[in-house]
């Protein structure tokens, strides 16, 4: 069961944009991931999916926009195809490039507590993800890697 949450934005005090459902979504889908759940990781990606096509992109602030209009369609292929991932490690391949967008919306305006953290291993090539919290939690290998990555600096 997922908790909602009522997302606060640190960069200039903004309040919660429209983007705070597709936060929680995804947030939620990283901590299935590191848990190795797939059923509630593919789950979370259909709201997350969901989430992402409701965005208002009027209601953006000017730079929030800037970068949704370079990553909202790759994001929404890249939640369908993990939405049909039939295991976790396809899953987990789709993870990566929606967490790159993902990382690059946080960028612009971050949930409070929230995180961006990077594993040189993950997906071959190093990847990034959001996480709350400082504590890392590895959604590309779950518990045969857990904690390998570190958190880094927006």
């Amino acid at each position: 069961m997922t908790i909602l949450f009522l997302l606060t934005f640190v960069l200039g005090g903004d309040p919660p944009s429209a983007l705070a459902p597709s936060f929680e979504n995804y947030l939620a889908a990283q901590t299935a991931l590191a848990n190795d759940d797939l059923a509630t990781a593919k789950a979370e990606m259909a709201k997350l999916s969901q989430s992402l096509a409701a965005v208002d992109a009027k209601s953006l602030s000017e730079s929030q926009m800037a970068t949704w209009t370079s990553v909202s369609k790759d994001l929404l292929a890249q939640t369908q195809t993990a939405n049909q991932a039939s295991d976790i490690a396809v899953l987990r391949q789709a993870f990566g490039p929606i967490s790159k967008a993902m990382v690059a919306l946080a960028e612009q305006g971050r949930p409070e507590g929230v995180n961006k953290f990077f594993c040189p291993m993950a997906l071959g090539h190093g990847a990034h993800w959001l996480a709350k919290g400082d504590e890392v939690l590895n959604p590309y290998y779950g518990a045969s890697m857990l904690h390998c990555g570190a958190k880094q600096n927006f």
